[in-house]
């Protein structure tokens, strides 16, 4: 019973947040866009828009597909049960008939042609795709994650097709080694654009401002990504022990030590959005007048415009960097990181990054940059290399890119 009414809860949130969407009466080709995690490559195509011939509406998955998501176990949404498995088929079927109804209560309201997500593996959505197949409406993934380490190229694509194989009409991705990858999940290379990342849009046009974080804010920022103790790392190695909770204390400690000792420098520490345990990062960090935790995504491009030095593991946010010449730290040590060192992101072969391979290098490779007003010369060689390995070619009209690409193909379908 209380599933039951949890699920009617679900239901008529949904219907009061479709209602809540103005209705398109724009007359142009209509993008329908699925907010999750997606703020920045959104904002870089809204941008883009206004040379364009589409319109592009942004919805929120969380309150729109929440009846869906109250239906599945907990096996499949945490990607331990292939989706199209026989134990889980009343739910597929009850989720395409949920499925349908917001389908075509969104399309009278905001008549769109075409559905852009940044995957097609969140089983909230997939019978959404589906239907919308089935009513001509096609669906494309931009893809969001194209820093895919060694160990996910070989062994992520055997999981996604296991999992959720790929089910959309279209993939645009930032690189070939990108394409690669979803070619080897089963997606024709034919479907598979490389185009750019279009966030990078945003690094392109943004200028340091003030955010109002420090009392100080014209002294220098040193900016840390942080990330959780199983980041990047695979389920079955994380519970059999392998974690990075030594390299991240290990910098923690450093960054502390270095917030302490300089007064004169803004220290930010920035949490992926999908962070679970900001909690405990927060208090980790509390105390400091000169250091902030910080959270979400929106505001990360201009984090990293606005710093004057980035340290960090792996995170495409490094490569971010590099792209606006900043100087950069990677850092590249602990036991668990050297055993496990073949299936990460090889950024410690990028000369265009500093790497520091202990606590000790870290402290005094920041120490160095903050005494030399954060100066550094970036090989122009090694940091082309490592863009176009990962990036294609961010030249700040990725977006514009993505969204010719997309009024082409409507025009052609």
């Amino acid at each position: 019973m209380v599933r039951l009414l949890k699920h009617c809860y679900h239901y008529v949130k949904a219907f009061m947040y479709m209602y809540s969407i103005p209705r398109n009466q724009s007359g142009k080709k209509t993008i329908l866009a699925v907010n999750h995690f997606y703020d920045q490559d959104i904002q870089a195509l809204i941008n883009a828009s206004d040379s364009t011939d589409l319109n592009l509406i942004v919805i929120n998955p969380r309150n729109l597909f929440a009846p869906i998501v109250s239906l599945f176990p907990v096996d499949i949404r945490a990607g331990k049960l292939p989706y199209d498995d026989s134990s889980v088929s009343s739910e597929r079927r009850y989720a395409k008939r949920i499925s349908k109804i917001i389908f075509r209560t969104l399309y009278r309201r905001l008549n769109f042609d075409i559905i852009l997500t940044p995957s097609d593996a969140y089983y909230w959505i997939r019978e959404f795709i589906h239907v919308s197949k089935n009513e001509n409406v096609p669906t494309v993934v931009v893809d969001k994650e194209g820093t895919i380490s060694p160990y996910y190229f070989v062994n992520h694509c055997l999981e996604v097709k296991d999992l959720y194989p790929p089910i959309s009409d279209k993939f645009i991705v930032w690189s070939e080694n990108q394409k690669e990858f979803w070619s080897n999940c089963g997606v024709s290379p034919d479907n598979i654009e490389i185009i750019g990342q279009p966030r990078s849009d945003l690094l392109m046009s943004l200028k340091p401002e003030k955010l109002n974080l420090f009392e100080e804010e014209r002294n220098p920022t040193v900016l840390f990504y942080t990330y959780e103790l199983d980041a990047y790392i695979p389920s079955h190695m994380y519970e059999a022990g392998l974690t990075w909770s030594d390299l991240r204390n290990q910098c923690h400690e450093q960054i502390k030590r270095l917030a302490q000792e300089n007064s004169e420098v803004n220290f930010i520490i920035k949490c992926h959005p999908q962070q679970l345990d900001i909690e405990e990062i927060e208090n980790d960090f509390n105390g400091y007048e000169n250091l902030k935790v910080l959270t979400g995504s929106a505001s990360s491009n201009q984090l990293l415009v606005n710093s004057d030095l980035v340290v960090g593991f792996q995170t495409t946010a490094l490569i971010e960097s590099i792209v606006l010449r900043k100087p950069t730290i990677y850092t590249f040590f602990s036991e668990s990181v050297h055993s496990f060192k073949e299936g990460i992101l090889p950024f410690h072969e990028y000369s265009a990054f500093e790497t520091v391979s202990s606590d000790i290098e870290l402290y005094d490779k920041i120490k160095e940059f903050i005494k030399n007003k954060f100066s550094s010369n970036i090989p122009d060689e090694s940091r082309e290399k490592l863009i176009k390995r990962y990036l294609n070619n961010p030249d700040g009209k990725v977006g514009r890119r993505v969204l010719n690409y997309l009024q082409q193909y409507l025009e052609n379908s």
